[in-house]
């Protein structure tokens, strides 16, 4: 698994507001969803990092969060897809209050390290989940579109161009949510932030039009481990995976290589947790060479 480093936080991302919502969650599966193949989930740390990875007949994604044994005091959420080589980004900052002397410092953490697949119209897919607050936050930078974009924002020191932005389709004390679409008008994303219990969101209006991005504070009663729902679809296409007895032999050519016939079984049955790791990467179309920062590295079928 290819590592996975840190991002800077760097220079806001220019938006604009509307009023009508143009996203809603879907609870049932599609019906690509009903039958096939198994889904496929496990997590990785890697540099401060937890990593959690679904796959199924919906959906794949690598979902990060960082991990609650990291001293950073930046909180960062990010997905990801091998459909379109596409992802999300958004970071957490503490304020004040969390930073005081003898606090516990800001953690967002996945609830029960469980991924959902989930649906939604104009054959949008994605996974959602819960995430916990343990402190007040602030939303800082987001960020919608290509993991390449992505990428280049970290990689770039910060360098965001403006038709990269995103769309605020709702923005209140209950519910949030973003939409990006693609420049050539094709696909697009959602992520959407949804308050669960004890839990709201503290909403200040831009005063600099489209321009800037509204102030939106996580307010969590003090004592208290609030939650929200987060979502993030796309509707680029996702295409079918292959499991670990599709890539790997499962019997050495020769009958006297005992160890070899063990280690190739080990791996046909997913019992070396490397072989689902691998699979993760392989689909029927193309082979990915590595995690999220490397999905547009695609070594051609």
């Amino acid at each position: 698994m290819a590592p996975l480093t840190s991002l800077a936080l760097g220079a806001t991302i220019a938006l604009a507001v509307t009023a009508t919502p143009i996203y809603q969650t879907w609870n049932d599966l599609s019906p690509r969803a009903e039958a096939g193949q198994a889904a496929t989930a496990f997590q990785v740390y890697h540099g401060g990092y937890d990593n959690f990875f679904h796959r199924d007949n919906v959906t794949a994604a690598q979902v990060l969060f960082t991990s609650p044994n990291d001293t950073s005091k930046l909180q960062r959420f990010l997905a990801a897809f091998p459909a379109g080589n596409s992802g999300a980004l958004m970071y957490f900052l503490p304020q004040e209050k969390s930073v005081a002397a003898g606090a516990a410092p800001l953690s967002v953490q996945l609830v029960d390290g469980k991924l959902e697949p989930t649906t939604a119209p104009n054959n949008n897919t994605g996974v959602s989940g819960n995430m916990s607050f343990n402190a007040n936050a602030t939303v800082g930078v987001t960020v919608l579109g290509s993991i390449r974009t992505v990428r280049d924002y970290v990689e770039g020191k910060g360098t965001m161009h403006e038709i990269f932005n995103y769309t605020v389709t709702t923005l209140n004390s209950s519910h949030i949510e973003l939409h990006r679409t693609w420049i050539n008008g094709t696909h697009s994303m959602d992520l959407t932030l949804t308050a669960s219990s004890d839990l709201s969101f503290s909403v200040t209006p831009s005063n600099n039009g489209s321009f800037t991005p509204p102030k939106i504070d996580v307010v969590v009663p003090e004592g208290k481990t609030g939650t929200a729902r987060w979502t993030v679809v796309c509707n680029e296409t996702t295409t079918e995976g292959l499991e670990p007895h599709q890539l790997f032999l499962t019997e050495p050519r020769s009958d006297n290589q005992p160890a070899l016939a063990t280690a190739l079984q080990g791996l046909a049955d997913s019992r070396n947790p490397r072989a689902k790791e691998v699979s993760f990467l392989a689909t029927t179309e193309t082979f990915f060479a590595g995690g999220w920062r490397f999905l547009t590295l695609v070594l051609r079928p």
